[in-house]
């Protein structure tokens, strides 16, 4: 699970997403990542910056954890 939000999000309050990650945490998951952007609305409308990153982060996970295995 890849959990991106800014702290500022007006349409998800940024303590949902913190909730999210103690869930995640008291049932010992480990393959999660919560990555936080000091600002921005709620889809980084503003900032095309952060959404850049974050599209960079989604690519990276779905490399990591969907790519099929070479070979077959």
């Amino acid at each position: 699970m890849l959990i991106l939000h800014t702290m500022d999000d007006t349409a998800v309050a940024y303590e949902h997403a913190v909730r999210v990650v103690q869930k995640l945490l008291d049932a010992g998951k480990q393959t999660w990542d919560f990555v936080t952007y000091p600002t921005g609305e709620h889809c980084f409308g503003e900032r095309p910056d952060f959404g850049a990153d974050a599209f960079r982060r989604t690519f990276q996970r779905f490399e990591r954890y969907l790519k099929p295995a070479s070979g077959r």
